[in-house]
């Protein structure tokens, strides 16, 4: 039981930091006036459609993408969403 309790609060910890990340990242993208397109092409440089996904919690990031640039704009440590 211990252990399932343990492995039920880690997921749930994990969906949280998720959601948290998409919310960030898309309230600061509009704070700069930017769309996804923009965003991804200029600051990121990555695709609008991974960019997307991960605004709509469908993807996340894996720590190697959660590199300087993505910190840099989200003004956070790159260990923040980790």
């Amino acid at each position: 039981m211990h252990l399932q309790l343990k492995i039920y609060y880690i997921l749930k910890v994990n969906k949280a930091v998720k959601l948290q990340f998409a919310n960030v990242l898309r309230r600061k993208r509009k704070e700069l006036h930017l769309t996804q397109q923009q965003l991804a092409d200029q600051s990121l440089h990555m695709t609008r459609q991974t960019l997307s996904r991960w605004e709509n919690n469908l993807n996340y990031p894996n720590l190697d993408t959660l590199n300087e640039d993505l910190s840099e704009f989200l003004a956070v440590s790159s260990r923040y969403f980790t």
